[in-house]
C-alpha cells in the first residue's frame, strides 16, 4: 500500500491520505496531488538566486560540527530552533538533543554530496548522490537511538547564508 499524505508545518492536522493505491501484484499507478494549504511564508519571502558562497558556508558549518563546538552549532541553527519552538517543540529538549548530537554523536559524512535547488531556487538542500542528508549525527539519548540531520536546507537571508531547516 502506498499513500501520499499532506501535513502542515507545526502539526499534522491533515492526516487523511491525499492519494492511495494498492500496488500488490505489481503494475503502475499515477498520482495527482492538489495542495490546498498556502505555501510556507518563509520560503515565499526568499528571493531565488544562485549558490555563490554556499559551499564555503557549508564547509565552515561542517568544520564547526566536526570540532564539536556545540555553542557555535546552536548559533548556526538558531533559525531552525526558533521555528521548531514556534511549531510546538520544547526549546530546552531540542537544545539538549542538539548538544548531545554534536558532542557525543558519530558523524555520517558521505564522500559525495551536492547542493540541489528547491522551492524554485529560493533554498538549497545538501544531499548525497543517493538523496540522503549529507551530514548527520547518530547518537543515543535517554536510552533511545537517534539520527539528527545537520544543516541540510540553506537560504540566503539578508545577504548571508543561513540554515533554515535540518
Amino acid at each position: 500500500m502506498f499513500q501520499i499524505r499532506s501535513a502542515c508545518a507545526g502539526g499534522f492536522e491533515n492526516q487523511a491520505a491525499s492519494s492511495k493505491a494498492d500496488l500488490s501484484g505489481g503494475g503502475e499507478v499515477a498520482f495527482s496531488v492538489h495542495l490546498t494549504k498556502p505555501g510556507n511564508p518563509l520560503f515565499e519571502a526568499l528571493e531565488p538566486g544562485d549558490p555563490d558562497g554556499l559551499a564555503a558556508a557549508y564547509d565552515a558549518f561542517r568544520d564547526t560540527v566536526l570540532a564539536r563546538d556545540a555553542q557555535a552549532v546552536l548559533s548556526a541553527l538558531q533559525l531552525v530552533i526558533d521555528r521548531s519552538v514556534e511549531g510546538g517543540l520544547d526549546r530546552d529538549a531540542l537544545v539538549a538533543h542538539l548538544i548531545h548530537a554534536v558532542t557525543e554523536g558519530i558523524f555520517d559524512l558521505p564522500e559525495n554530496s551536492t547542493f540541489f535547488p528547491a522551492a524554485e531556487g529560493r533554498i538549497f538542500q545538501r544531499l548525497t548522490d543517493g538523496y540522503d542528508v549529507a551530514l548527520a549525527s547518530r547518537y543515543k539519548y535517554d536510552g533511545s537511538a537517534w539520527t539528527q540531520p545537520l544543516g541540510t536546507y540553506w537560504a540566503r537571508i539578508d545577504g548571508e547564508w543561513s540554515i533554515i531547516l535540518n
